[in-house]
């Protein structure tokens, strides 16, 4: 199950699903590698593209998951 929240991150809002799994500290993860991949890499201007990679790099770091 999932839910959404809401951010706004450089006058764009974004909804992100939160899996009910997730605890505050994967989340906030996910909203940080957003952040700063969006802040170093203006050229992504797909934030879908970042939204998945943080989803990626969050199982990478959370459940030691290599994909």
């Amino acid at each position: 199950m999932k839910e959404y929240k809401y951010i706004i991150i450089n006058n764009n809002l974004i909804k992100l699903e939160r899996y009910y799994y997730e605890s505050d500290e994967m989340f906030y993860f996910r909203i940080k590698f957003i952040l700063d991949n969006y802040k170093k890499n203006n050229k992504f201007n797909d934030l879908d593209n970042l939204i998945g990679l943080s989803k990626i790099e969050q199982e990478k770091k959370f459940n030691k998951c290599f994909y």
